[in-house]
């Protein structure tokens, strides 16, 4: 359980990450506190690079802290990941894992993409209801600096956007929203 915004420790969002991927039944679950939010938002800032996700059906879902603190930010998500301090060329969250769901979640500021999806036997992997590249109500730029979502090196099947109508908004990247790049097929 993920109980404060820090960038290290025990409950710290990367020390979930880490022990999510070490064990096959774990989520990693959002239950930050009223006290701690900032402007009705649960915000990290990584001070490096996050670790990959690399475990298959790995789920990441910012609906987790919606559920323990109800809806503290009507505009959008309540989890926003902000790469300001993150250091040159990373990316928000790196998939490199088969059929894992990022959902509800605010991915900016960060120099590389906001999300970057690789690897040749990568596939049917989600990304739905998240704001890539814009502030957390959605309504100002706050960019990546590559692309909002990136898929390359063969990685297949990735849908963005989800298999319902929870859409994502992906604005203000340098670059594209969207962009794949030596990719496998079935991207949609």
């Amino acid at each position: 359980v993920i109980t404060h915004t820090g960038d290290t420790g025990a409950q710290s969002l990367r020390e979930a990450m880490v022990f999510g991927q070490e064990f096959p039944t774990y989520y990693p679950k959002f239950n930050v506190p009223g006290a701690a939010l900032t402007g009705g938002v649960a915000l990290f800032q990584p001070a490096s690079a996050l670790p990959a996700i690399t475990k298959n059906a790995f789920v990441l879902n910012g609906l987790t802290q919606f559920s323990f603190g109800g809806n503290t930010n009507p505009n959008g998500p309540e989890v926003v990941i902000d790469g300001t301090n993150a250091g040159d060329y990373v990316s928000g969250i790196v998939l490199r894992s088969s059929s894992s769901i990022l959902r509800s979640l605010v991915i900016h500021k960060f120099k590389g993409s906001g999300v970057y999806v690789e690897g040749p036997n990568i596939e049917n992997n989600v990304i739905d209801y998240c704001y890539i590249g814009t502030s957390a109500d959605g309504m100002a730029q706050a960019g990546n600096g590559s692309e909002g979502v990136t898929i390359v090196k063969g990685a297949k099947a990735t849908w963005i956007g989800g298999t319902s109508a929870r859409g994502n908004l992906i604005s203000g990247n340098k670059y594209r929203g969207v962009g794949v790049w030596d990719a496998g097929t079935d991207n949609t």
